[in-house]
């Protein structure tokens, strides 16, 4: 048993509800890259970034690239993606996430409206609206962003 340190009241804790950012333009700083096994034994990099200003200022981001995949499309999602981020960040070159710390860039951000799905429980949920990122671009560039997903299935999940 672990002590808490001090009592707890249900009823005065805050809610945790997650609201999407708008959809939009941001400066977003990456902070670390992690790779993980996906649910089908594939390989996903999860790039967790933070924005850095605005009124969504302080507020992460997560990008999750399926780098192996037994999906050609979700893998070539995920390759367009990596390359529109190393672009934004000039690396020509790498076997290695760590380039991508500390560098800021310029993302698209979408919102994904809610699906409903089925827990692992057989139980069904609502769903809650989701962010994606739809391409990146050099920090404060004034060009357009370029697109790292397909113009077609814009609103689909690469796995759908």
């Amino acid at each position: 048993m672990a002590q808490l340190g001090q009592k707890f009241v249900t009823n005065e804790l805050p809610d945790n509800e997650f609201t999407p950012l708008p959809a939009g333009e941001y400066n977003l700083l990456i902070v670390d890259t992690d790779m993980k096994e996906t649910s089908t034994g594939g390989q996903m990099l999860v790039v967790n970034m933070d924005v850095l200003d605005g009124p969504s200022k302080g507020r992460k981001l997560t990008d999750r690239l399926n780098l192996v995949n037994k999906n050609e499309k979700a893998q070539n999602i995920a390759y367009a993606a990596l390359k529109s981020i190393f672009k934004a960040i000039g690396v020509d070159s790498t076997d290695n996430s760590d380039v991508m710390h500390g560098k800021r860039v310029t993302a698209t951000v979408t919102v994904q409206e809610a699906k409903p799905y089925t827990d692992k429980y057989g139980v069904e949920q609502a769903g809650s609206p989701q962010n994606n990122i739809r391409g990146y671009k050099a920090y404060g560039d004034a060009a357009g962003v370029a697109d790292s997903s397909p113009a077609d299935d814009a609103d689909k999940a690469a796995w759908e």
